[in-house]
């Protein structure tokens, strides 16, 4: 709501920066928003997880049992997978329905797709975030870290063409402005598989590097923990 104010200000002004977004600030930050809080769960999901069964006392029992690692991750995602979808599409219908934003030409299936690839690009960062709460049991800064600065350079709130120009070429890089710039394409602009063909490619190619790198991080993390029979300690 605070941006559906904030944007009144700039009723009847054409922007051509604004383009992917119909001209409308509020759509625009809308989009946003719905891709910051798929990184935001993607992110706190395990570590949350994790962080809960050390001060409950509950992660040395779990993470000592023969569950295959790659289920335990799955399993704690989940619910908050689950909920992020859910809510995703109750604030979408209010925008839609109350707030006056366009979805008509919108091409749901293809933003489904641009989801779920996101949410497994995410989980890949989500993992390598879990790897430091069981190394150092402290608050988590990766996370921190990578929200941050997805959110400041990825388009969530402002367009990256309005960056200086050396941040412009970091942003082409970080896997939050294929987020952004493929929902609304797909939600504000209708556009389908074959034309958010080059956001699938960067999402994927950042999930195949990514999550086979957080899953062996995540071991070497366990089995560190394990070894000093630190799993239990927080």
């Amino acid at each position: 709501m605070v941006f559906f104010f904030i944007a009144r200000v700039f009723d009847g002004v054409d922007s051509a920066l604004l383009a992917d977004a119909n001209g409308n600030y509020f759509s625009y930050v809308l989009i946003g928003m719905v891709s910051a809080y798929l990184l935001n769960s993607a992110m706190n999901a395990m570590t949350n997880d994790i962080r809960s069964g050390q001060t409950l006392g509950t992660l040395e029992t779990i993470l000592a049992s023969p569950m295959r690692i790659i289920h335990y991750l799955t399993a704690s995602g989940l619910y908050s997978f689950l909920t992020a979808i859910t809510r995703i599409a109750g604030l979408l219908i209010i925008a839609g329905f109350f707030l006056g934003v366009d979805f008509s030409n919108a091409d749901l299936l293809a933003a489904f797709a641009i989801i779920m690839t996101t949410m497994l690009c995410f989980s890949g960062l989500g993992v390598l975030s879990a790897a430091f709460i069981l190394v150092f049991k402290k608050g988590n800064p990766v996370s921190l870290i990578i929200q941050s600065s997805f959110t400041l350079l990825g388009g969530v709130i402002f367009p990256i063409s309005v960056l200086p120009q050396g941040l412009h070429g970091i942003a082409q890089w970080i896997p939050m402005t294929y987020v952004t710039s493929g929902l609304r394409e797909a939600l504000l602009q209708g556009a389908g598989f074959a034309e958010l063909q080059s956001r699938f490619i960067a999402l994927g190619t950042t999930t195949i590097l990514v999550f086979p790198l957080a899953l062996m991080t995540f071991s070497w993390a366990l089995s560190r923990a394990k070894h000093h029979g630190t799993l239990g300690q927080h």
